[in-house]
């Protein structure tokens, strides 16, 4: 792998591809709206071709978050004293450690929100469910 500071990141393919198709898409509706109402048919689909793409994405994001991630990202600790923002982030062996004011140290995996004693093991604490929070596991 190559050294973070001296690799200079240009513009992959793949982001060159979503330009390309975002612009075909803004090109596509404006055309479209020119050939079918004239000229405010032509400022109508080119808003529409840029707001729609945007839209869609956005949609994306958001059902990502409430289905997989969780929202908030970090529920409260178990004392109930600290909230997303308290929480100290400390990498420890490749994962990240949220650590609380209270002092009580959690990790992330995946839909989990597991507990850490200090000597390592992990206890299960709380679960996210789609739509509906974070709730204790079982």
């Amino acid at each position: 792998m190559k050294n973070p500071e001296n690799y200079d990141r240009g513009t992959s393919l793949i982001e060159i591809l979503l330009v390309a198709g975002y612009l075909a898409i803004v090109i596509a509706s404006s055309a479209y709206g020119a050939r079918t109402h004239g000229w405010p048919g032509l400022a109508i689909g080119f808003v529409l071709g840029i707001a729609v793409p945007v839209a869609f994405v956005s949609l994306l994001v958001w059902l990502e978050k409430w289905l997989w991630v969780g929202v908030p990202y970090l529920p409260v600790c178990r004392n109930g004293t600290c909230r997303l923002n308290d929480y100290d982030i400390v990498p420890h062996h490749g994962d990240l450690t949220y650590v609380c004011p209270c002092g009580l140290r959690f990790r992330k995996k995946g839909r989990q929100f597991l507990e850490v004693a200090d000597d390592g093991p992990e206890r299960p604490y709380l679960i996210w469910r789609p739509f509906r929070g974070w709730f204790p596991e079982e």
